[in-house]
């Protein structure tokens, strides 16, 4: 079994808002927008290397 949980923001200072890298798919801000990862359950270890799965 797999678990998945939301992909938490990064803090932009410049921006002074939370952010998610989204290399270029998103073009409009929105609540909606969101990653899924495999959660720490799963043996992730480190928000650095966490890779999107959806």
């Amino acid at each position: 079994m797999l678990v998945l949980k939301n992909k938490a923001p990064k803090w932009h200072e410049q921006l002074q808002c939370w952010c998610l890298n989204f290399s270029g798919r998103v073009t409009v801000a929105s609540v909606k927008n969101f990653q899924l990862v495999a959660s720490a359950e799963n043996g992730v270890a480190g928000q650095e290397h966490e890779n999107v799965i959806l």
